[in-house]
């Protein structure tokens, strides 16, 4: 699951790549696609090593888990050995080591993926809950460590493990919380997407037609409609004659008459439709 969530960002690339060699001919061509393989070289390589990490972070929640398995079997209450006291304070050390492990190397991912610009969105979900895990296992251990202290088991520097435990749990609520509104605005961003239907005329008026071609640029940009892709899957043309402007695969979508022979734009498949353009412009006649 997580090797196919890590290599989707690089499947995407290499079909772009693929896409231009064949819409490309020549030694232009070739200097793309070279340009095209080295970034997805580099992006392999980044992908790889956050694959690593995340190895690394799950290995580490292993470990917490084993050893938090041993002190709450062994006993804990009464009189214990000093060489039980000792295992237990031994673990709970190497637990308190990796959690903060396990925290550097999520802020770590977090930089990593900001590199990425918007390729490291698809990471966004994995180290959320990446972070949600280790809050919780971060409380857990709170809780074990206070338990302790409750049944007199004396471990150096405990005091301090508490009240460190503590505020790595005010941290990582108020860092969940931040992940979860930019998760949403990512979410937001990238579902986003922009129409407007009209004569060639209307669209000449709003600069959006600019000899024969969309306009990038200083174009009237109120004259379209913003909304969420997933609440678009019908739109009215009041027309019998239309055609798509912008770039659309054919089978994502249909131009259905009515019966009174008007067009209504269906889109048949939202995530194809929308693959190769945020922006829908349909000239009427």
């Amino acid at each position: 699951m997580k090797k196919i969530l890590l290599t989707t960002v690089l499947t995407c690339t290499i079909a772009s790549a693929g896409y231009l060699t064949s819409c490309k001919g020549g030694k232009q061509a070739d200097q793309r696609a070279d340009s095209i393989a080295a970034v997805n070289s580099s992006l392999q390589a980044q992908i790889e090593e956050m694959d690593q990490i995340i190895g690394g972070i799950l290995s580490n929640f292993q470990d917490i888990n084993a050893m938090e398995g041993i002190i709450n079997t062994g006993p804990i209450s009464g009189e214990i050995g000093e060489s039980h006291q000792r295992r237990i304070e031994d673990n709970m050390r190497m637990i308190s080591e990796k959690l903060k492990a396990n925290r550097e190397e999520i802020d770590l991912l977090n930089k990593k993926i900001k590199d990425l610009g918007q390729k490291g969105s698809v990471f966004q979900k994995t180290i959320s809950a990446l972070q949600k895990q280790l809050e919780s296992k971060t409380k857990e251990i709170q809780r074990l460590t206070e338990e302790l202290q409750h049944k007199n088991v004396v471990i150096e520097n405990l005091d301090a493990m508490v009240g460190e435990l503590s505020d790595n749990v005010s941290n990582l609520e108020a860092s969940k919380k931040q992940q979860e509104e930019k998760i949403g605005s990512q979410e937001v961003a990238l579902n986003t997407v922009r129409y407007c239907v009209g004569t060639k005329n209307d669209l000449k008026e709003m600069k959006i037609l600019v000899d024969g071609k969309i306009a990038t640029e200083s174009y009237t940009k109120d004259y379209f409609t913003q909304i969420d892709l997933r609440r678009l899957s019908r739109l009215p043309l009041y027309a019998k004659k239309a055609e798509l402007l912008t770039n659309h695969p054919s089978s994502s979508y249909e131009l259905v008459p009515g019966a009174d022979k008007q067009l209504t734009l269906e889109i048949t498949n939202q995530q194809e439709f929308w693959s190769l353009s945020k922006v829908l412009v349909v000239r009427i006649y």
